[in-house]
């Protein structure tokens, strides 16, 4: 049952925007899996899944931890080349 709902879980997250654990509960539920607030806390553990804040928005939603990894990369890249001299000639 675990499997099942990890694998909805990643689906939800994947094709909506979940901005709460609440919202995320809500949405397993109606999938037909019988979840609570605390259910839905530890599958985000297990799945290592993370906040991720959208860019002009006060709201957060859940992204798996691999797309933050890519984007933390990303950023890391981008910051190196600001950092690197100029070749001006």
């Amino acid at each position: 049952m675990k499997a099942k709902r990890h694998a909805k879980l990643l689906e939800l997250i994947h094709n909506n925007d979940i901005y709460t654990q609440e919202d995320l509960m809500r949405h397993l539920q109606s999938a037909g899996f019988d979840v609570t607030q605390a259910t839905v806390s530890r599958d985000i553990k297990e799945l290592r899944l993370i906040k991720c804040f959208p860019e002009m928005e006060s709201t957060s939603i859940l992204r798996e931890k691999n797309q933050q990894d890519q984007h933390h990369q990303n950023l890391t890249h981008y910051l190196q080349m600001l950092s690197s001299p100029l070749n001006l000639q």
